[in-house]
C-alpha cells in the first residue's frame, strides 16, 4: 500500500461563497493506492464539515473494477461482522436502483453514477467515523479518496475484549510506539495486529504497561538485567516484553484489542 496524502488547509474563508459551509479545522484529502489484488486493511481521517464522520459512498475511487469486482468489507465489532459492498463504475448498469438511488427500470441505455452497492448494485450505506478501518481489495489496483474536514479528535475509544479495526484519526503518519493507551492491561494481554499487504501477514504487539517488569528489555528498550524493582516504562512489544517497531502510513489501519476496553491516543498534529 502505497499512501499518497494531498492535502490542501483551510479554516473561515472570507472569501467563501454564500452556499459553501466555512470549517473551523483544516480541510483537505488524501489518496490511498491499493496494491494489485491484495486484501489491505486502510482506513479514514475525515468527517463532513460540521458533523462527526462520512458515509461510505462518499469514498471515491479510479482504477477500480466497473462490474463489482471490487469491493469494502466494514467490520462491526459489536457483532463481529462484516458489511460488503462492491464497487459499481459508472458504465455499468444496475438491475434494481444503481449506487446513487436513481431508479434503473432495467434501461440498458442508461449510464448509471458509480458508488457502491450490493451484489444487485443497489445502493449501499454506512457512516464511517475518523479512526475507523476497513479492507479494501482491488483487482488491478487503484486509489481510494478521503476528503472533508480533520477531526480535532486524537483519540479512540475501544469497546471491553471485542476486535477493532481502527486507524489513525488524523492524517499523519506515526510509529507504533507512538501509540499510547489508557485502560489496557499491564501484562500483554491486550495487543495490535498490523497487517503487511505484500506478505498477507501480521505483525502482533503487546501492549505493557509501566508497572510490568521486562524478560530482556522493556518496551522503551531500557536494559533490564532482570531486576524486578525496576519500573518500565509503557509500549509495545513482543511475548518476551522486547521492543517492537513498525511504520504506520497515512490511512493505515490495523486491529486492536482490549480486554476491558480503553482509550487510543495518537500523536497531535500541533
Amino acid at each position: 500500500m502505497r499512501i499518497l496524502p494531498l492535502f490542501f488547509c483551510s479554516k473561515n474563508n472570507p472569501a467563501a461563497s454564500a452556499t459553501e459551509v466555512p470549517s473551523a479545522n483544516v480541510v483537505g484529502y488524501s489518496k490511498i493506492e491499493l496494491p494489485v489484488n491484495a486484501m489491505t486493511i486502510i482506513g479514514n481521517q475525515f468527517q463532513y464539515i460540521g458533523d462527526t464522520s462520512i458515509d461510505l459512498q462518499d469514498i471515491k475511487c479510479e482504477g477500480f473494477g466497473e462490474e463489482g469486482t471490487d469491493y469494502i468489507k466494514i467490520w462491526d465489532a459489536s457483532t463481529a461482522t462484516y458489511m460488503t459492498a462492491y464497487y459499481w463504475g459508472d458504465s455499468v448498469d444496475g438491475v434494481f436502483d444503481d449506487v446513487n438511488n436513481t431508479p434503473d427500470n432495467y434501461d440498458d441505455d442508461i449510464a448509471l453514477g458509480a458508488g457502491w452497492g450490493d451484489g444487485y448494485q443497489t445502493a449501499l450505506h454506512s457512516t464511517i467515523v475518523p479512526g475507523q478501518g476497513f479492507w479494501m481489495l482491488a483487482g488491478n489496483g487503484g486509489t481510494a479518496t478521503f476528503a472533508g474536514e480533520v477531526s480535532t479528535s486524537n483519540t479512540i475509544t475501544l469497546p471491553v475484549n471485542a476486535m477493532t479495526l481502527v486507524c489513525n484519526t488524523l492524517p499523519m503518519a506515526i510509529e507504533l510506539q507512538d501509540i499510547k493507551c489508557e485502560g489496557f492491561g499491564e501484562e500483554g494481554t491486550d495487543y495490535i495486529k498490523i497487517w503487511d499487504a505484500a506478505t498477507a501477514t501480521y505483525m502482533t504487539a503487546y501492549y505493557w504497561g509501566n508497572s510490568v517488569d521486562g524478560v530482556f528489555d522493556d518496551v522503551n528498550n531500557t536494559p533490564d538485567n532482570y531486576d524486578d524493582d525496576i519500573a518500565l516504562g509503557a509500549g509495545w512489544g513482543d511475548g518476551y516484553q522486547t521492543a517492537l517497531h513498525a511504520d504506520i502510513a497515512v490511512g493505515q489501519g490495523f486491529w486492536m484489542l482490549a480486554g476491558n476496553g480503553g482509550t487510543v491516543s495518537f500523536p497531535s498534529a500541533e
